[in-house]
């Protein structure tokens, strides 16, 4: 990696459009799936579910407010999770995106160093970064 510091900035720069490239494809496999789980209605099965596993209420306790009640509950809870975990997942994979890419900026930064340095052994004077002493170009 020392001796080829050149292609340590290619591949910070291939990681860093990897990083811009490959989550858009995520975020769109992650939106057709919640787009699919949202209009197959995967909350009215749960509903089912829960409606089929208890015990066969009777007629009065089927038509009570109470029974309707924990019904339409259990599906505002369902879609409430299901959005808490499509609010998760995209901000999991924002989040590791930016981690991507600061990475890439960090390797990117090692490569030029390594590269620096290379040039100072090889006796390349003029690839050495020049520092301007601001205040003192003032003074003259």
């Amino acid at each position: 990696m020392q001796r080829q510091p050149h292609l340590t900035i290619i591949f910070s720069h291939f990681l860093l459009l990897d990083a811009f490239v490959s989550p858009i494809a995520r975020l769109i496999i992650l939106e057709l799936f919640f787009h699919t789980t949202h209009y197959q209605d995967a909350c009215s099965d749960v509903v089912e579910a829960l409606w089929t596993t208890q015990q066969q209420p009777s007629h009065a306790t089927v038509t009570s407010s109470h029974w309707q009640q924990s019904l339409t509950e259990a599906g505002i809870w369902c879609r409430f999770a299901l959005g808490t975990v499509h609010v998760v997942c995209v901000g999991v994979l924002v989040c590791t995106s930016a981690a991507q890419g600061s990475v890439a900026i960090a390797i990117r930064n090692v490569g030029k160093q390594f590269g620096i340095r290379r040039s100072r052994e090889a006796g390349h004077p003029h690839m050495d970064v020049v520092v301007v002493d601001v205040e003192a170009r003032e003074k003259r």
